[in-house]
This record gives structure tokens, C-alpha cells and sequence, in this order.
């Protein structure tokens, strides 16, 4: 039997909170049901995101990050163990809590896009070998992918992004199999794509 992947990105976690008091039931739940529970649901959730056009236009943030914690995931992620999620962005400033739900859910994936600004917000110095060793440690190679924070107009692909990456990993000393997998294998896997 053929599966095929739906990629749904819920702009926050704010979708795994109930929907009704009443009957407990999830957002995400809803949302699963209405694909027909597909066992390669590939879901998506945010943590602080800042959008550099938004700035510059000095407009104001539309996320609302009352619903960005990653740990939110947790139930949801365990009553639907079939379902792949990925947290972007190393969690967007919940790193802490984005290991800790890799760690205890291993449906939950990373992605490493981003300029990972936020990294300021961190009271300890983490630069992005820190945070891929660190992710590496908890979470395992077989949980990273690759992201490169581009995008289509006016950003296009972003070079740098993927050239600071690929150093830390060399800088780490990731073997060949295990960048393979964080560049691409591991995204090929959740697709349904791998051979």
C-alpha cells in the first residue's frame, strides 16, 4: 500500500491546545482526522520567529507566542506516535524544551534553518556548533534536518546559511553517513522517499 505525506505547518503550537474544554479534543486532532490519519503527516511548529521585512517596514509580529512552547507538542506527539513532527529553526529560542521533547518523543524532529538569532536571547555565549553538538548529543543525527532559511522572493537561497552549517559539522567532526542524513536522507525518510 502506497502512503502518501501531507505537510501541514501549524504556525504555532498554538493548534495542540483544546480546541473545547468540554471535550478535550485537540486542534491537532481535528486536523489529523480530516486527512483521513495519515501515518506520514509531517507537522510543522514555531518558536520565536522574527521577520526581518516586518522590522524594516517597523510593522508589528503576528505570532502570538503564548502558543510557541515546543513542550505544548508533547501530548499530541504521543497520542499520535505515527505522525512525524518538526520543530524549525533548533525550537526558535525553546531549545531547551526542543531537546527535551526530541529526547522523550521520537516522532519530533529538528530542523536547522535560520540565521538562529535567537541564540541572543540565551544568558550563556551558544554559537551554532554549540547548539548542532549539543543537538547531536540529545536528539541523534537521525532526528536533524537540514533547513536553509531560504525562501522565495525578495530572499532567494541562502549560501551562507548552509556554508555556516556545513563547517559546523565538519567543525564536529560528523562522519560522511550521519551529514548525509541531516542534509537530506533524513527528509527523504519522513517522505516516504528513501530507498
Amino acid at each position: 500500500m502506497e502512503t502518501s505525506a501531507i505537510l501541514a505547518f501549524i504556525t504555532s503550537i498554538g493548534a495542540c491546545l483544546p480546541a473545547s474544554p468540554a471535550t478535550g479534543q485537540t486542534r491537532f486532532a481535528t486536523l489529523y482526522s480530516f486527512t483521513g490519519g495519515s501515518p506520514n503527516g509531517l507537522t510543522a511548529a514555531n518558536g520565536v520567529l522574527t521577520v526581518g521585512v516586518r522590522r524594516k517596514l517597523a510593522l508589528p509580529s503576528l505570532f502570538d507566542m503564548r502558543y510557541s512552547n515546543p513542550i505544548d507538542l508533547h501530548a499530541v506527539a504521543l497520542e499520535f506516535p505515527k505522525v512525524n513532527f518538526v520543530i524549525p529553526h533548533f525550537g526558535a529560542g525553546y531549545f531547551r524544551e526542543t531537546l527535551m521533547i526530541c529526547d522523550l518523543c521520537p516522532n519530533v524532529h529538528l530542523d536547522t534553518s535560520s540565521s538562529n538569532s535567537w541564540t541572543r536571547y540565551r544568558s550563556e555565549s551558544l554559537d551554532l556548533k554549540a547548539v548542532f553538538r549539543k543537538a547531536l548529543e540529545v536528539a541523534g543525527p537521525q532526528c536533524l534536518l537540514f533547513g536553509s532559511d531560504s525562501s522565495f522572493f525578495p530572499r532567494g537561497w541562502h549560501e551562507q546559511i548552509y556554508e555556516t552549517q556545513i563547517q559546523a559539522l565538519y567543525d564536529l567532526e560528523v562522519g560522511g553517513e550521519q551529514a548525509r542524513m541531516i542534509l537530506g536522507g533524513n527528509l527523504e525518510r519522513l517522505l516516504g522517499k528513501a530507498s
